[in-house]
């Protein structure tokens, strides 16, 4: 028996073969918020999981997630400012900058598709060092 302030959500397998679950969410009027009948904290509780499992990871692990997390900001950092940069310090129009970030992301795609060969024979430790520091000189150089 449901209440009038609950509904019973029915979740269907993509392949109709009749299985399935159902969930009953109890919607509470006064903070106007959702919350299963199994509660919140089933999905909180999963996601913490999923960090404890990595609690005994070794240190390199989290050396590289902050390699790649510094690698990203730097990089996104530059996409946002790349074609304001063109447009403005070398008068290029909002196209021809859109072109030239077009075609320097597409460069980036293809060499990360290329440079397999050379990871798989220096090994990945070379490789990220190799890589990391290429990258280094060369978003320095950009600024200079």
């Amino acid at each position: 028996n449901m209440t009038a302030q609950q509904c019973e959500v029915v979740f269907h397998d993509e392949d109709n073969s009749g299985g399935g679950s159902s969930s009953i969410i109890d919607y509470n009027d006064d903070d106007d918020d959702v919350n299963t009948i199994h509660g919140r904290r089933d999905w909180v509780s999963k996601i913490a999981a999923g960090f404890k499992s990595l609690e005994n990871s070794p240190p390199e692990l989290y050396k590289v997630y902050a390699i790649k997390f510094l690698d990203s900001y730097s990089y996104f950092s530059v996409s946002n400012v790349f074609t304001l940069f063109l447009s403005d310090d070398f008068g290029y129009s909002d196209v021809e900058a859109g072109a030239i970030y077009g075609a320097f992301g597409a460069m980036i795609t293809v060499y990360g598709f290329c440079i397999g060969f050379l990871v798989d024979n220096l090994g990945v430790s070379k490789s990220l060092k190799l890589g990391y520091g290429i990258t280094i000189l060369g978003r320095c150089g950009i600024f200079l």
